[in-house]
């Protein structure tokens, strides 16, 4: 007759699972906290009008404007709206506030999964850096999502500005808050 779980010997039983239950938490933490309702030294300025397509949320960007379909392994980024409609939805040039910038670490870009740190070999890992973003004029503007994919066991960067600028092209302009007198 097989063992009971109670009768599992140590290292395998419970010690060895309580010991790695904060190595598991951890890995389902965001590097970096977002806080809505702080700003940042920056603004996206969009530079001109963008169409989010019939049925979608966002509008991806490579090499310099929008695409379809995109090289993962080269940065990208998703300009994304609040809500989903099955009309296209048009954005007006505008700046928008960096209201918080987060930078996380996946393993799936569609559901969001972080990394688990001790198994990056034997999968591709998306280094991510959120802006998100608000506007008075045009709410439904959320965030701004740039991701970079690396292979296996390579040490991947999280996309900076200059990453980000190539992605994004002449469209859009990151740029530091500018005060009005």
């Amino acid at each position: 007759m097989g063992k009971s779980r109670s009768q599992i010997p140590a290292p395998w039983g419970r010690p060895l699972g309580a010991a790695l239950l904060p190595v598991v938490l951890g890995a389902c933490v965001s590097s970096t906290p977002v806080r809505p309702d702080a700003t940042t030294d920056f603004q996206l300025v969009l530079q001109q009008p963008l169409q989010i397509p019939a049925a979608s949320a966002h509008l991806r960007f490579q090499d310099g404007g929008p695409v379809g379909p995109s090289d993962r392994f080269r940065p990208y980024c998703e300009f994304e709206l609040s809500t989903r409609s099955e009309q296209p939805q048009p954005v007006e040039p505008d700046r928008f506030q960096v209201t918080a910038i987060q930078r996380r670490t996946l393993s799936d870009e569609l559901t969001g999964m972080p990394a688990a740190p001790l198994m990056r070999c034997n999968q591709d890992v998306y280094y991510e850096t959120r802006l998100w973003l608000a506007s008075e004029r045009q709410p439904q503007v959320r965030v701004l999502i740039c991701r970079e994919v690396f292979d296996g066991c390579a040490f991947g960067r999280y996309p900076g500005p200059a990453e980000i600028g190539e992605a994004l092209g002449p469209y859009f302009e990151l740029t530091p808050t500018q005060e009005t007198p």
